[in-house]
């Protein structure tokens, strides 16, 4: 990936309301060079989305989970698909809160899955949910909750401080 590139990528993630002419002063560079590096981001799948992020506590969540779930020693893809269906009957009784999951490997664990939740009791009947759909499926799981209402939290969820990162990498380089 290009210098160029690799800072539109970061003043996107930023901001991504910006209008390509915003970005193109601030890169030094022309409109229609924004536009075209642009689609050609989208079409390497090096830009997946566009999305905002909201105030979770404003939006009714107090609660986030970030939890790892271990499929046991039969790690099979057959066994992670049978996880993933048991996760996704439970979303589609109950609407999904889920806002990333993924395989993974570390501390003894396969799947981690990041979600939001009402409140704690709301939480509890998720998990309970997810164990009883699950419980033939995994051997485990471990969860962190925080909590979102608490004031002193060390930052938001953003993708700003990698924008930052990447900024600072691409001006090292020049």
């Amino acid at each position: 990936m290009k210098d160029i590139e690799l800072k539109l990528v970061s003043e996107l993630m930023k901001n991504s309301r910006r209008s390509d002419s915003e970005l193109a002063k601030v890169l030094g560079v022309s409109q229609p060079t924004v536009s075209r590096m642009i689609q050609g981001l989208e079409k390497n799948g090096i830009v997946k989305a566009y999305s905002m992020i909201p105030d979770f506590v404003k939006l009714g969540f107090s609660v986030m989970a970030v939890t790892l779930v271990k499929i046991g020693t039969d790690a099979s893809p057959e066994r992670a698909r049978a996880l993933v269906d048991a996760v996704r009957s439970v979303e589609r009784e109950r609407g999904s809160k889920v806002i990333m999951h993924v395989r993974g490997i570390g501390i003894g664990y396969d799947v981690m899955v990041v979600s939001v939740h009402e409140s704690y009791s709301e939480y509890v009947k998720a998990i309970k949910m997810i164990r009883e759909a699950g419980s033939e499926r995994f051997s485990g799981i471990e969860t962190f909750l925080a909590d979102l209402t608490n004031e002193t939290r060390i930052g938001p969820l953003t993708l700003s401080k990698l924008a930052e990162y990447l900024s600072m990498h691409t001006e090292a380089k020049t």
